[in-house]
């Protein structure tokens, strides 16, 4: 058989990212080059000691062989092409090992060609139920996810570290893109629908999805990263907080907020827009000046943008007057340091009178200097 390049990178980086404590804290059972008996073994024996309530996560990467009724074998080290029941692992034994375990929770991913032949395991209307309505609680069963159909290659390309499947199960669990409702958590059905989105803008193999006696969402990592509601809720809290100090008008908050709260389908470009829209304001939180400005920015900015151009959107609240002060508004100096050799936009905001000792309140809080008398 043909050497492959990928399959000991798929093991470490997987492993990697599911054993870490942010995305998994999985105990990682590893069998790197080795023979058919102690991959046999290995997967029998953690099945076997697995208590009821775990999950258990089953991923190989390398080639995968046919016989001539169509079973597929995964092969080892010591696999032999004319001889594929006696020296390599067949698929159809993990599934016998699987049912004989009292786990209730199994995640099997074959990430190897023509992985999609387990469609045989399954018969109706249980084969490819990755679209199955998902009830709002923590799932159970057994989940299979193959890099390609019954008839295709899995592919590695030269330029990649990982396999094309593995690159993108990393990529989605690490970065959070396929954390598709914002919750933290990567489920097995949004992991399937976000690889089978991706794979194949890559590539010809299309990755399929099955699911027997399985019912919930079942947990596959953590993404390692607040809940999209969490955040869009801490910055609504801040939106509130400067509306109420007349810092921003009603209108900037309702433009950020409006479009925060849209529904986009999450693989489309409007939820990466969304996804771009929090992550630029999020971290800002504690920085008070810097925060004013990006919200004013983004305000301007979904005020110009089709996605959002509505009547819908409220019109805009006139200013109250200014009382009266020796200059009623004045260009602030921009509390934002040069940025690739050119000052951003400045702020501009109503004259301050800084005899009322308000150094805590305002002043180095938005990252001006104090000053008192007149000014």
């Amino acid at each position: 058989m043909q050497t492959l390049r990928c399959p000991l990178n798929d093991i470490a980086g997987l492993g990697r990212l599911l054993a870490s404590e942010k995305h998994g804290a999985y105990q990682i059972t590893e069998i790197r080059d080795g023979t058919h008996w102690a991959g046999r073994r290995a997967i029998y024996q953690v099945l076997k000691n697995a208590a009821r309530g775990d999950v258990v996560l089953i991923y190989y990467s390398g080639h995968g062989k046919l016989d001539e009724d169509g079973n597929l074998y995964l092969a080892t080290r010591d696999t032999e092409v004319e001889a594929l029941p006696p020296t390599s692992i067949p698929a159809a034994d993990i599934k016998t090992y699987i049912a004989e375990s009292s786990v209730s929770t199994v995640i099997v991913i074959f990430d190897c060609c023509f992985s999609g032949s387990i469609r045989k395991f399954f018969k109706g209307p249980v084969a490819d139920q990755a679209t199955q309505a998902v009830k709002e609680f923590e799932g159970a069963g057994v989940c299979y996810l193959s890099a390609s159909t019954d008839t295709q290659l899995a592919e590695e390309k030269d330029t990649d570290n990982f396999s094309l499947l593995t690159k993108h199960l990393v990529a989605g669990i690490a970065e959070g893109s396929a954390d598709l409702n914002g919750d933290g958590r990567v489920s097995f059905q949004e992991l399937c629908r976000y690889v089978q989105a991706t794979v194949p803008l890559e590539g010809t193999q299309r990755p399929k999805s099955w699911f027997l006696e399985a019912e919930g969402e079942i947990t596959v990592a953590l993404t390692g990263k607040p809940a999209y509601q969490n955040q869009r809720n801490e910055i609504a809290r801040k939106l509130y907080e400067m509306a109420s100090q007349d810092l921003i008008t009603d209108r900037v908050v309702s433009n950020i907020l409006d479009f925060m709260d849209q529904t986009a389908d999450p693989l489309s470009p409007e939820r990466s827009r969304l996804e771009e829209v929090v992550q630029s304001l999020h971290p800002l939180l504690d920085k008070r000046g810097l925060f004013l400005q990006k919200a004013i920015e983004l305000s301007s900015s979904l005020e110009r943008s089709p996605a959002i151009r509505s009547e819908a959107l409220p019109p805009a609240t006139p200013a109250p007057p200014e009382p009266q002060a020796p200059s009623t508004l004045r260009i602030l100096p921009n509390p934002i340091q040069e940025h690739q050799g050119a000052l951003r936009s400045s702020v501009f905001l109503p004259t301050h009178d800084c005899r009322s000792n308000c150094r805590a309140s305002f002043c180095e809080p938005m990252g001006l200097s104090h000053s008192s008398g007149e000014e």
